[in-house]
């Protein structure tokens, strides 16, 4: 807890980097509250949280289109008399605002509801919020667009951008969830490659391709990875019911989770890669919603992919399901101390991936991994 001027913060630690970074940073009456991470550019500015305020300094309010990661951020500039509120380019770290007689700035909105406030407000993806602390007022800016430019005619720039994005959050203490869908398979088949020792769990929940899935752990057998496998099937009612109560209990939001199978499983799964000493998890949320969309009014035809200019955004490109299922992984992780990273969700991914050519884009089911997965 710091009380500065006459701003009171507080701020919980989940310490990722191992360094013990103590927030707020105070520096030259600019300060800053953040959560994420953020792993581009490196160079001349220190990686993470004390590269933010030079950035900020350096290249002015829009300093974050200039970073890749997945964060949210809050500076306050006393000089300037603002607060400037930030989410990453799929709004994967939440962050929530209200201004009345006071302004109040929290990571989620209960505790703002819990303080009084009725009007409370989520910074939208791709956005900053300008507050000015003079006149208790708020401007939305939105920071980044997607080039819709579908002009790449061969994956091999997607391919390194989604291999780059995987590489950057493998870290220690990082953890994998292996299913038999393509965005797991790739993801483990990355891990086994660069020969990074990353915690692999796989939840048989009775659910998955058993082909599929057979020929996956033999491939890590065959490589002498070690994996991790939780019976879920076996225990399903006691699971259920043991998660859905603690997702009710200690999650944000949880009523919306706590009949949801998929959460109950998540949950489970993290529970059990937090007890093995990991804080990371990896995981191939976006995939399905970016490459597939399988809520499109037309799933035959996917419009989305054909007329891209008129149809972009789709609904669950940064709303719809695909909001729905990162806030789930982020709330849930987040009551375990587990930060949750999305390679699927990389910008620069992304970007190259909306920017291939229409025909590259439909040659079947998610041809971008189907032409490079080997399990």
């Amino acid at each position: 807890y710091v009380s500065y001027d006459r701003y009171q913060m507080i701020h919980n630690l989940l310490d990722i980097s191992k360094q013990k970074i103590i927030q707020p940073i105070i520096e030259d009456d600019i300060v800053l509250l953040y959560n994420g991470e953020i792993y581009e550019p490196s160079g001349m500015y220190k990686r993470d949280t004390l590269g933010i305020i030079p950035h900020y300094k350096d290249e002015g309010v829009l300093f974050v289109d200039n970073i890749s990661g997945e964060f949210a951020i809050c500076i306050l500039d006393l000089k300037n008399s603002k607060i400037y509120l930030y989410t990453d380019v799929f709004g994967t770290k939440p962050l929530y605002y209200a201004i009345d007689q006071d302004i109040s700035v929290c990571s989620y909105k209960t505790p703002l509801k819990d303080i009084g406030h009725k009007k409370i407000f989520r910074v939208p993806e791709s956005s900053l919020v300008e507050i000015c602390t003079t006149t208790n007022t708020s401007k939305l800016i939105r920071y980044h667009y997607f080039n819709l430019d579908e002009h790449v005619n061969n994956y091999d720039k997607c391919i390194e951008s989604l291999n780059k994005a995987i590489d950057i959050r493998i870290d220690r203490d990082a953890a994998i969830g292996m299913s038999s869908g393509y965005e797991s398979g790739y993801m483990v088949q990355r891990a086994v490659t660069k020969s990074n020792q990353i915690d692999i769990f796989y939840v048989d929940n009775g659910l998955e391709d058993t082909t599929v899935m057979k020929n996956r752990l033999n491939y890590l057998k065959q490589h002498e990875y070690n994996y991790n496998t939780i019976e879920y099937a076996q225990n399903l009612n006691m699971y259920n019911t043991i998660e859905s109560s603690f997702i009710t209990r200690s999650v944000e939001s949880g009523d919306k989770y706590k009949n949801c199978v998929s959460a109950m499983m998540l949950s489970h799964m993290l529970r059990k890669i937090k007890s093995k000493g990991n804080n990371i998890f990896i995981t191939g949320q976006g995939g399905d919603e970016l490459m597939t969309d399988y809520c499109a009014p037309d799933e035959d035809k996917r419009l989305y992919m054909r007329e891209l200019n008129t149809y972009f955004p789709w609904n669950n490109f940064y709303s719809g399901l695909n909001r729905r299922l990162i806030d789930m992984c982020d709330r849930i992780g987040g009551a375990l101390g587990i930060e949750c990273r999305y390679p699927f969700l990389d910008r620069y991914f992304v970007q190259d991936f909306l920017n291939l050519s229409r025909e590259l884009k439909n040659i079947g089911y998610k041809p971008l991994l189907r032409e490079h997965l080997q399990l």
